[in-house]
């Protein structure tokens, strides 16, 4: 497939990458406030940063829904 420039798609994923970042401040903040350990915190968020690649990685890619076979078909 070519490759085609799609600068409106860039703006998009810009501006939301923008509010989730203000959006992460925010509740970050509040979470340490609220008692929660700045490690704890760290930790919390690499765990889910890993499930929201891991589930998005099976659900994007064919042949990774399922688990891998042993000849190797998935190719994640």
């Amino acid at each position: 497939m070519p490759f085609r420039p799609r600068p409106a798609l860039g703006i998009v994923m810009v501006a939301l990458a923008s509010l989730l970042f203000a959006v992460n401040g925010t509740v970050s903040k509040l979470i340490l406030r609220a008692g929660v350990s700045a490690p704890d915190l760290t930790t919390l968020r690499a765990v889910g940063a890993c499930a929201a690649c891991s589930c998005s990685v099976r659900r994007c890619v064919p042949g990774c829904a399922a688990s891998p076979s042993p000849r190797g078909s998935c190719r994640c």
